[in-house]
């Protein structure tokens, strides 16, 4: 199952330590980060994301995180505080660099083919979560993690407003906050996107093994049933004539 993460694509782990409630959690990683994200020197270096799930902050410092279940404690965060509900990205680039207000950095890289990761608590033993014994290989450029529980955050069906540009004047200027005003857009409801616009007819052309009678028979073979032969087609203007006459279709 492929879902949309905070960062990318995001394949859904299956079969692996479930999200609980209870002290931080890795939620998400990247172990072959060849485009996706930047670290301050400009490198597309591995990442893993902690999520604190409970509802009030706690501090970091002392957590432990690993890349093998033989050195639990191989890598030691620094004092940092994570918010309720919130996210925190460790560079995993063997770097090894734990400044507070700078990039975090492990001083151990993923292995794209595969290996332990767990985040450790303060004493070094207890696990708070794994990838264990170890998580599969993993493709490019796509995070791999756990099921996230939560409401969110648009939720479907949601009043939304909507704007076309007509060409890219804007620039980077619609990424800005308070963007825009409501001049020139037009209301809908989520979930919205855009897609490409082909000019015509999108027809389905369905034929049957039996006559068609009724309404009823035609429904029947629009669902499914008695099809001898279908075709999707856009046309630029909708022109399929039958033998049948006074409004009596044959198999068509």
């Amino acid at each position: 199952m492929k879902l949309i993460s905070r960062f990318g694509s995001f394949l859904l782990l299956l079969g692996l330590s479930p999200v609980l409630f209870g002290g931080p959690l890795i939620t998400e990683f990247m172990a072959d980060n060849d485009s996706f994200l930047v670290d301050e020197d400009g490198d597309f270096s591995d990442w893993i994301e902690i999520h604190n799930p409970d509802d009030s902050s706690v501090n970091l410092g002392g957590w432990f995180l690993t890349d093998n279940a033989a050195e639990l404690s191989k890598w030691a965060l620094p004092s940092v505080t994570l918010e309720a509900g919130g996210f925190l990205v460790v560079f995993a680039s063997g770097k090894d660099r734990r400044n507070q207000g700078s990039e975090l950095h492990t001083n151990f890289q993923l292995n794209a083919g595969g290996e332990y990761l767990a985040l450790m608590q303060p004493d070094g033993v207890t696990v708070a979560n794994e990838f264990g014994p170890e998580y599969p290989e993993q493709d490019e450029d796509r995070t791999y993690g756990l099921p996230f529980i939560g409401a969110p955050l648009v939720e479907e069906g949601a009043d939304a407003l909507i704007y076309v540009p007509r060409n890219g004047g804007l620039g980077s200027s619609w990424t800005e906050a308070g963007f825009g005003g409501f001049f020139g857009w037009s209301s809908a409801e989520t979930g919205i996107g855009y897609g490409l616009q082909i000019p015509g007819l999108t027809v389905r052309d369905v034929h049957s093994t039996v006559q068609l009678w009724s309404l009823e028979t035609a429904d029947a073979v629009l669902n499914g049933s008695n099809v001898s032969s279908e075709t999707i087609v856009v046309a630029p203007v909708c022109n399929f004539l039958d033998t049948g006459g006074d409004g009596n279709f044959g198999n068509n």
